[in-house]
């Protein structure tokens, strides 16, 4: 299951990483006074992540519904993030998230499922968003 942070309070998300606390150690090091080291220390993590670039393999299933809201579902994603974050398999096997409206026997537990029920509504792409968008946090720290 895909799971859902709030940014509301984005130090407690970061600091739990290790690339945080790796950072924050070689900033005291430049900085040994410590004053505003965790303002400093979000702010400097906040302009690595932006630099660095993950991907997310993403494999698109609908049991009862035409091939073309697959093509529309993935159309609309790689319009969103683009290339660069997002890539579409035809391998379940390759896949690191899955978008589907049924259970399927071949989905492993390290592959994180997004469940829609509707391919054409906002509301269902604003949770697969959602979903990847936490996804892809994670995946970054």
């Amino acid at each position: 299951m895909v799971e859902t942070y709030s940014l509301v309070n984005h130090t407690a998300l970061f600091s739990s990483g290790k690339k945080y606390s790796d950072l924050k150690t070689r900033l005291l090091s430049l900085f040994p006074e410590g004053k505003n080291i965790d303002f400093l220390t979000d702010l400097v993590f906040a302009l690595l992540q932006k630099r660095e670039t993950v991907q997310a393999k993403i494999y698109i299933l609908f049991s009862n519904k035409s091939l073309t809201n697959e093509i529309f579902i993935a159309n609309k994603l790689l319009n969103f993030y683009g290339s660069r974050q997002v890539q579409i398999t035809t391998s379940i096997e390759d896949a690191e998230i899955i978008i589907t409206d049924t259970l399927h026997k071949l989905i492993r537990s390290d592959q994180q499922v997004v469940f829609i029920e509707e391919t054409d509504s906002e509301q269902s792409f604003n949770f697969i968003v959602q979903s990847l968008d936490n996804y892809l946090l994670k995946k970054r720290l």
